[in-house]
């Protein structure tokens, strides 16, 4: 079982790098089996690369949530300890939840 610490960004906020810049919009949390998921939905751009332009709209999955919001880290952002998700089933399970929300997204990536 291997835990990992996820850091909270604030929706809104956007996040730059030397290619472009990404933002994550909200955070949702679904149930299953007996346990949460934390998935964070976004959207990413590179618009300042010398290959040219594009973006997207993903979810990220850190895992499932063993600790939520417990801390915070040297920033004040809180953190929450999540249990990596390496199940084949389990991950279409949670895309399974991610398409019947209805939001659009072009990239599910779990860590």
């Amino acid at each position: 079982m291997a835990i990992r610490k996820y850091i909270h960004l604030e929706p809104g906020e956007e996040v730059e790098s030397i290619s472009g810049h990404y933002e994550v919009e909200k955070e949702l949390r679904f149930s299953v089996g007996d346990r949460e998921v934390l998935c964070v939905l976004g959207y990413t751009a590179w618009d300042k690369s010398c290959c040219g332009v594009g973006g997207c709209r993903y979810i990220m999955v850190p895992g499932y949530i063993v600790n939520y919001k417990n801390q915070k880290d040297d920033h004040g952002l809180f953190t929450t300890e999540v249990e990596m998700i390496n199940d084949q089933d389990e991950k279409k399970k949670i895309k399974e939840l991610i398409k019947d929300t209805g939001e659009y997204v072009q990239m599910v990536d779990f860590w």
